[in-house]
Order: structure tokens, then sequence, then C-alpha cells
């Protein structure tokens, strides 16, 4: 797994660099150190090294342990989905995350791959993850949610609002929103869902 992460790492760099369609495999294998027999037995093309990339860098974003849906009761989910909602943000509007998705979409008007590869690996990805929560809030009883599609794309709409204006389409450094704005959103979410009353 060493050897991957070096490759993965400097293909990152490469990509980050010079761009996608400008980094060459055998640019890759020079950075990384390794030999084109290693460097294909990991990552058989290029574009199965970019994914690699992108999911490692913009994926897996909470370990298993740290799943806040294990935790979350009526009283405390407005905490859980704060945490859950900065957590993303902070993850997603790193420099170099924020980097990656500008290379994925300025390379995505020219390739019809790179556009799947964006959609799956963040927005498809996260929907998934915010649908899984509020489906497991649903089967707890802590909500009620009768549409968990529409229901989790108004709350990733609503994070990746600030990715996109403050992230990549920024002309500066990605700027986290503050704690402050993001109880605001996570608050006009929680207006969205059914709430049962908390019996005695």
């Amino acid at each position: 797994m060493a050897k991957r992460r070096q490759i993965a790492l400097a293909a990152r760099e490469l990509f980050l660099s010079d761009g996608y369609a400008r980094t060459s495999m055998d640019a890759v294998t020079q950075a990384a150190g390794v030999s084109k027999q290693t460097l294909y037995a990991y990552f058989p093309s290029k574009e199965v090294l970019l994914r690699s990339v992108v999911v490692d860098e913009l994926t897996g974003l909470l370990a298993p342990a740290e799943r806040p849906e294990l935790r979350a009761t009526r009283e405390n989910l407005p905490e859980v989905l704060f945490q859950l909602a900065r957590g993303y943000l902070r993850h997603l509007m790193t420099p170099t995350s924020i980097a990656l998705l500008r290379l994925m979409i300025g390379e995505a008007a020219s390739l019809g791959s790179m556009r799947n590869m964006f959609r799956e690996a963040v927005p498809v990805h996260i929907l998934g993850d915010i649908r899984e929560f509020l489906a497991e809030l649903d089967r707890r009883d802590v909500v009620r949610i009768p549409n968990l599609d529409a229901s989790a794309r108004m709350l990733v709409g609503s994070l990746m609002v600030f990715v996109a204006i403050d992230g990549w389409m920024s002309p500066d450094d990605p700027v986290l929103p503050s704690d402050d704005m993001v109880r605001t959103v996570v608050g006009l979410y929680l207006r969205t869902l059914d709430l049962p009353e908390v019996t005695p």
C-alpha cells in the first residue's frame, strides 16, 4: 500500500500542476520513482489513477465509528447535523480539494468521463451518505421523512453552494462559512423535517 500511496501522491501533484491531459503516465513513473510495471499494476490507466486520487481526497469523509446517525436523538439532532455539515465543508473546502474540483470541472468540457467522475465523486457520494444518514434517523423515529431523496438534496444543495461560490468559483483561497452561518443553514433545514413529539 505504501507504493500505491506514493504513486497517488506524485500523480496528484502532477495533475494539479500540469492538468490531467498534459500529465503522462511516464511523468508519473518518474515523479513517483517507480517502474512502469509497478505503476500499471496499481493503476491500469490514467483515468483509473485520477479516479483514485479524487476518491482518496474527496470521499471517505467519516469513519464508521464517527457516523453521526449512530448517536443522533431528537434532542441533539441540531448539533449532530451541524457537526456533519461542518465536517463536509471543512473537507471539501481545503485548498487541495478545491484544486481537484477545479481540475475536474475544467477538464469536464472535453472529457465526458470526467463529468461522470466528478458527479460520482462529489455530489452523488455525498447524497448517498446523507440519504443513508436520514434513512437511519427515520428508521429510529428520530424524524419522519416521506421523501428521502428530496430531503437529502435539500441539505446537500445548501452545502454545495458554499463549496461552489466560496470555493472553486472564488478567485482566492476557499473561505469556510462561519459556524454561525452553518448553524443557521442547519436550523432552516430542520424546519423542513417532521420531528415527532417526545413523549415523557
